[in-house]
């Protein structure tokens, strides 16, 4: 980016216009690299359910041992999926199963509450993951939350 928009090419002159091809090389003719994920940003594609935020917040690869079930796997998040309200989204990104990609997959994971817009994201000495909210869409002083990633509670009987 500004000549690529995740796999695609990107018009920084007219971004409301999807271009009909897509540069493989930089300004300064450097090869320019795919990214390992992308996802449908929802201000451009409004009716598309393929469509799951606005901005990516960077996360980490996740090491820990409290969610075995992602080990190895990038969890990262979305500041908000929905325009100008506290909805941020995690996600988590894997290797791609299908031979002849490099494309990972990327998957929503479903919290047990909200928790604001997605700001950051940290890391213990364990491998664990802490995510970093704010109540506000704008930068302001107070109501920021840490949270810190474990496995979901047993269903009651």
């Amino acid at each position: 980016w500004p000549l690529r928009e995740g796999f695609d090419g990107f018009n920084r002159e007219h971004p409301e216009l999807a271009p009909t091809s897509r540069p493989e090389t930089g300004l300064r003719g450097e090869p320019l690299i795919d990214p390992i994920a992308v996802y449908k940003n929802v201000a451009g594609w409004k009716n598309d359910p393929e469509a799951m935020g606005n901005s990516v917040t960077g996360g980490y690869v996740y090491r820990g041992k409290a969610l075995p079930e992602l080990v190895g796997s990038y969890v990262f998040g979305d500041w908000s999926g929905i325009q100008g309200q506290p909805q941020g989204r995690l996600f988590v990104a894997r290797p791609a199963a299908a031979a002849g990609t490099d494309r990972w997959a990327v998957d929503l994971i479903r919290v047990g509450r909200p928790y604001g817009c997605v700001c950051a994201f940290g890391e213990d000495s364990a491998g664990e993951l802490y995510v970093l909210t704010s109540g506000s869409t704008g930068l302001v002083a107070g109501g920021g939350k840490v949270w810190k990633l474990v496995p979901a509670p047993a269903p009651k009987s």
